[in-house]
């Protein structure tokens, strides 16, 4: 039996850690503590594991270091929710250990393992047993004991493995919520299946993944302040047979910068910024034929352009939410770009980071307007080099009221602060409909229930959308609030509309009233109290 791992091994024991992950997503997603529509733990540590195995397929040479270094950027560029980001932080703190070895033997696993758990710790803000964190400390733990006591890799995974689900069966007993719920934790149920697919391809008991094999896009750092040494930016994909990319790269490099070379053996993706284009592509040529050849003269578009000083200098802001009537109103908020995402698909660090790039200002302030968007747009920071902030808009009602204190021709520090006091003056509610059954502190839920919650809070349950709706209005009330804003979901009818317009209307005479079509799916009611 093995007493070491090579990189190869390494592959396979995370191609099958996948391929568990893939088989059980949807049994993770219905361990959200709330049965909302959108609960996608699993999904999200799907998609993060996915661009782990996109990062992969673009390597040519599996030795440690390209192998671990692709893990570790793959699970960076593609970080999901919380869940994957923390998943993203356990792999980098993991592969960083072993990335200078040849070969890892159990007693390198246990040092990594509790490097993975540091790392992971360290990256969360304010880190809370009974989740995913708690899985990782567990396993890091037990690995110690046992490392003294294995022989083999093998025996060593059993013995973590078991730890791991002894960890995710206690997770109940650190989180009320998940007791309440009579749930697991979501996050480290999904760690645990990933460990376990390991330990099974150590056994034998290889079950064939479904991975993505084509290349990363491309993502440029966008316009930076610098002088313009290379005119032309020449992109193209070219197809052959065993091509070197590591060699075609090496070559490329010295022809100009802003290099791409990502694909395979037979696909590659090639970008460059240089000023001789026909030199690059006479050489490519030698490895097959080129398609898609895009050459622009990169000092007409700085000219068309005319990106003066003050733009750089100007704060931007991108804003992540759902819903074309959303979208509308961040646009006319001020909002630059607006990035797809929110209650039913977190966007990964790679798509805002990407949104944030593509701005020529140097200073970005980000919205993510979803609790479990916030982990994955601050490690934007490591994907650019613009000054980046992030706003801890936890609803969309929140990031409306921040734009309400953003001014472009403030200082960033001075923005920031007056947009971080300004997610106090709001209060969010959220109304949708239950998915399956569970109990909770406000009583049973059933399937397809109306379930409404205050500030992430679950407060109303009942079986009519317009009375809890108003229900839950009712509950999100003081003596201080003043206006009373409704965004309709994409489904909501119109007659569904107006009944909510006029019985609040009759029923809160001294309040403001307000109704727009967000257009958000699944939640017919994101509710704003100020």
């Amino acid at each position: 039996m093995a007493k070491v791992l090579s990189s190869s091994d390494f592959y396979n024991l995370l191609e099958s850690g996948f391929a568990y992950l893939q088989k059980n997503e949807e049994e993770i997603n219905e361990l959200n503590v709330f049965p909302v529509p959108d609960g996608d733990t699993g999904t999200n540590m799907v998609l993060t594991m996915q661009s782990v195995f996109q990062e992969l397929s673009s390597i040519n040479e599996l030795t440690m270091k390209n192998f671990t270094n692709a893990v570790i950027q793959g699970s960076l560029l593609g970080a999901r929710g919380n869940s994957g980001v923390i998943l993203s932080q356990i792999f980098r703190g993991l592969f960083n250990y072993i990335e200078k070895k040849k070969e890892v033997g159990i007693k390198d696993l246990t040092k990594a393992l509790e490097l993975s758990k540091k790392v992971a710790y360290e990256g969360v803000m304010k880190p809370v047993e009974g989740t995913m964190l708690t899985v990782i400390k567990d396993i890091a733990n037990s690995a110690k004991t046992a490392s003294r006591k294995s022989k083999t890799i093998k025996d060593f995974f059993e013995k973590i493995v078991e730890e791991a689900k002894n960890s995710v069966e206690r997770t109940p007993l650190l989180l009320d919520v998940l007791k309440e719920a009579d749930v697991v934790d979501a996050g480290g149920q999904g760690l645990y299946i990933i460990f376990l697919g390991m330990l099974s391809r150590l056994k034998g008991e290889e079950l064939k993944p479904t991975v993505v094999t084509k290349g990363v896009e491309f993502m440029g750092l966008g316009q930076q302040k610098e002088e313009l040494t290379y005119t032309y930016c020449t992109e193209f994909l070219l197809e052959g047979e065993n091509i070197d990319m590591e060699k075609l790269k090496r070559y490329i490099e010295k022809r100009g910068n802003s290099v791409l070379v990502v694909g395979n053996s037979k696909n590659v993706h090639v970008h460059v910024h240089t000023n001789e284009p026909n030199l690059v592509i006479r050489r490519v040529l030698k490895e097959g034929e080129i398609h898609n050849i895009k050459i622009d003269n990169m000092k007409d578009q700085a000219q068309a352009q005319k990106i003066d000083e003050k733009v750089l200098d100007e704060i931007a802001v991108v804003s992540v939410c759902i819903g074309d009537g959303n979208k509308a109103i961040f646009e006319s908020l001020g909002v630059n770009i607006t990035v797809d995402g929110g209650q039913s698909m977190n966007p990964s660090t790679a798509d805002i980071a990407k949104a944030v790039n593509s701005l020529p200002n140097r200073n970005v302030i980000i919205l993510p307007n979803n609790k479990n968007i916030i982990p994955a747009a601050i490690q934007v920071k490591e994907l650019t080099e613009k000054s980046i902030a992030v706003i801890n808009s936890r609803s969309i009602p929140q990031g409306f009221s921040t734009m309400l204190s953003f001014n472009k021709d403030l200082e960033m520090d001075v923005n920031v602060k007056s947009m971080e006091e300004s997610l106090s003056y709001v209060k969010t509610g959220e109304i949708t409909f239950a998915v399956r059954e569970t109990k909770s502190s406000v009583g049973d839920i059933k399937k397809g229930d109306v379930i409404g919650f205050y500030n992430n809070k679950l407060v109303v349950i009942g079986d009519d959308l317009i009375e809890n709706t108003i229900s839950l209005i009712e509950k999100m009330l003081d003596e201080e609030s003043e206006i009373i804003t409704l965004y309709c979901g994409k489904d909501l009818a119109d007659k569904e509309k107006k009944e909510i317009e006029n019985k609040l209307k009759g029923k809160f005479l001294d309040k403001e009233i307000e109704i727009h079509n967000g257009g958000q799916p699944l939640y017919p009611f994101l509710i704003s109290i100020e």
